[in-house]
């Protein structure tokens, strides 16, 4: 993914990879939340978990299309990784709530917003033993896995982040921050 950011009115970089421009890489940290005291100002009631979720987004931030394994580097980090996803008292919507404050004084920042929805479905066919799909996109049972609803604010020049999130899967009610 090559930087597409943009620099007094100019793309500060063409050739240059995204996790390598430092322009991007501020423009992310201020979007993601994480100059809000070094915390994002996530708080999961832990801070080893907090210490982990800024490692493990600095390590996604630096990899945007890797997998688990890539992202992390080593079998350790990978194991961390997991054990963090799979801990109880990892919540995504404390994840988020720091990215929708953040999101909502940039948004506040500016005169002019635009405000767009997007809903994606996750196709989790593959993966049979994930609790807690339904079927999505057909009516046939064997498409299975969640269907995802956003709404981003953007300015023209760029985005200011997400400012709500809500998933629908297979016994849940409608999960919305």
């Amino acid at each position: 993914m090559l930087c597409r950011c943009k620099r007094n009115g100019r793309r500060c970089c063409v050739v240059v990879p995204m996790a390598k421009c430092m322009f991007a890489k501020e423009w992310h940290k201020r979007a993601s939340g994480l100059d809000r005291g070094g915390t994002g100002g996530t708080k999961l009631g832990d801070a080893r978990l907090t210490s982990r979720l800024l490692e493990m987004t600095g390590m996604f931030y630096d990899k945007p299309l890797a997998n688990i394994p890539q992202a992390c580097g080593s079998v350790s980090a990978t194991k961390a990784a997991y054990r963090f996803l799979d801990n109880e008292n990892v919540d995504w919507k404390a994840i988020l709530q720091a990215h929708y404050e953040a999101t909502e004084e940039r948004v506040k920042e500016n005169s002019l917003v635009l405000v767009a929805q997007d809903t994606t479905t996750l196709n989790y066919s593959t993966h049979p033993n994930t609790q807690g799909l339904e079927p999505i996109g057909t009516k046939s049972k064997k498409v299975r896995g969640l269907m995802v609803h956003d709404t981003m604010a953007f300015t023209e020049s760029g985005t200011l982040g997400t400012s709500e999130c809500a998933m629908l899967g297979a016994g849940r009610n409608r999960q919305q921050t």
